[in-house]
């Protein structure tokens, strides 16, 4: 399978698995939404400042996908499965640590926003714990 072709099975099945969780994925847009359009907070200048901070944390889930691409196990499955490095699931755990880090160092630094940027930045996290499943099964070699 090419790298393109294995990109695009782990987005998809990174999304179906977000689907799959509907009733999570559901609550953490509708709080996203409500925090971005209640009380029209994209009047204030500082809100729309805010938003250049939280919108690039919305670039880990697609950084999720590129390592599980990047480090997938690309041998034969069965019978001859070895276990992959150490090192290839710690990439992985690193990225999605990056983004916690991000998340709090971005509500840390909005002060008077920290509520609505919260709200606003949880489903791109769900979205990186999505693909960072999907990711490890494909870097583990047992999925797509």
């Amino acid at each position: 399978m090419t790298s393109a072709a294995a990109f695009r099975e782990l987005a998809k099945h990174s999304l179906d698995l977000a689907i799959y969780a509907w009733p999570i994925s559901v609550v953490l847009v509708t709080l996203a939404l409500v925090a971005l359009f209640y009380g029209n907070p994209l009047a204030q200048a500082q809100f729309r400042r805010g938003l250049r901070i939280i919108l690039p944390t919305y670039a880990f889930p697609l950084a999720m996908i590129i390592v599980g691409t990047l480090l997938r196990y690309d041998w034969i499955a069965h019978p001859t499965w070895t276990e992959p490095p150490d090192w290839h699931g710690a990439v992985l755990s690193g990225v999605l640590i990056l983004h916690a880090i991000a998340i709090i160092t971005v509500t840390l630094v909005l002060k008077g926003l920290r509520m609505r940027s919260a709200a606003i930045i949880l489903p791109g996290f769900w979205l990186s714990l999505s693909s960072g499943f999907v990711a490890g099964i494909a870097i583990a070699g047992v999925g797509p």
